[in-house]
């Protein structure tokens, strides 16, 4: 059953994913919890075009992109204020929470469909006090 996004919800999530098979299952189980677009980005030079363009109002970035970091993009996030999450099999994401205060939540890979519902569910009460 799709998740019943309030008005308040991301109608526009940014994925950051170096795996093409995990960013079209995040791309999927976003569209079928209600996210309208959902932008994908392979690295952070991309991501960071796309954030140049237009501003999600969430995005989940997988923390290691091969042969960099999504770091920089985090850094993007927080001057502009969108929530943000770090999807990683690491534990070396975890040293980042102290380090970005707009950081929502971390998944540990693999996620499922209903770990990306709870991480809306747990957007909606931190953007209403924002």
């Amino acid at each position: 059953m799709a998740l019943a996004l309030r008005p308040e919800s991301p109608s526009r999530v940014l994925v950051v994913e170096d795996n093409p098979l995990i960013a079209l299952d995040a791309e999927e189980s976003f569209r079928a919890l209600g996210v309208a677009s959902v932008d994908v980005a392979a690295s952070s030079g991309q991501a960071l075009a796309l954030l140049d363009r237009t501003a999600p109002d969430f995005a989940l970035l997988d923390f290691n992109l091969g042969g960099e970091t999504s770091e920089p993009v985090a850094r993007a996030l927080e001057r502009r204020g969108i929530p943000f999450a770090f999807a990683s099999g690491y534990s070396e994401v975890e040293a980042m929470t102290a380090r970005f205060a707009r950081m929502v939540a971390i998944l540990l890979k693999p996620y499922r469909k209903a770990d990306l519902e709870s991480l809306l569910r747990k957007l909606v009460p931190k953007r209403r006090r924002a």
